[in-house]
């Protein structure tokens, strides 16, 4: 039985007690519990074990050992106990797993094999969410324009610009962030003067 809903499979409504310790609570549904699990040469297996219980104010997953020997009609999925922990044994005896007691609760507790399907989702519906963002914003290099045009290999401290055509416009900038266009450090000017003449006017100030 689990409280974790995203890891089952065909839930339907199903509301019995689950009798405890510290009373009862009431279970939700019932569906094929799946979760995947490493074995103790690092292989990755999924288990899937129907008929469990969806218990929402479970605090911990409980695995049921027999539950899960139950579902194999080879009696090759059973649980082995020593004093210092359990192995679980399963896929036909040919997997198993060691798991060591914990210190204050003295029975066997192990995580279910890292992933990142949850991070993969989010990646997914954030793409999605700024889609838009992403195919109509265009960039303008003005460096590599130049290039493209033939000219000559200029000093990386002059002008070069990267202009975003299409991006919305931070509402909140900073004081020291904001330039004036008539800063005189500021050249706001993408002309080149490298084939003017010297005696050809200005472009930035052509009068």
């Amino acid at each position: 039985m689990s409280s974790n809903k995203n890891c089952f499979q065909d839930l339907v409504h199903f509301s019995p007690s689950v009798e405890g310790v510290a009373g009862s609570i009431e279970a939700r549904g019932k569906g094929t519990f799946c979760f995947k699990l490493e074995d103790d040469t690092g292989k990755l297996h999924t288990i899937k074990l129907p008929g469990s219980l969806y218990v929402p104010n479970l605090k911990r997953t409980l695995l049921c050992p027999q539950h899960w020997s139950q579902l194999d009609d080879s009696r090759g999925t059973y649980i082995k106990n020593d004093k210092h922990g359990c192995w679980l044994v399963w896929n036909h005896g040919k997997s198993r797993k060691f798991v060591p007691l914990d210190d204050k609760t003295n029975t066997p507790i192990f995580r279910s094999a890292p992933g990142s399907f949850n991070y993969r989702a989010f990646e997914a519906t954030y793409c999605a969410m700024d889609a838009v963002a992403f195919a109509n914003r265009q960039t303008v290099t003005f460096d590599n324009l130049l290039r493209s045009r033939g000219e000559p290999h200029h000093d990386t401290s002059e002008f070069v610009a990267n202009e975003y055509f299409n991006t919305p416009v931070r509402k909140h900038i900073q004081q020291n962030e904001e330039v004036s266009a008539d800063d005189a450090t500021i050249q706001t000017s993408n002309l080149t003067h490298r084939r003017l003449s010297p005696d050809s006017p200005c472009p930035k100030h052509p009068t």
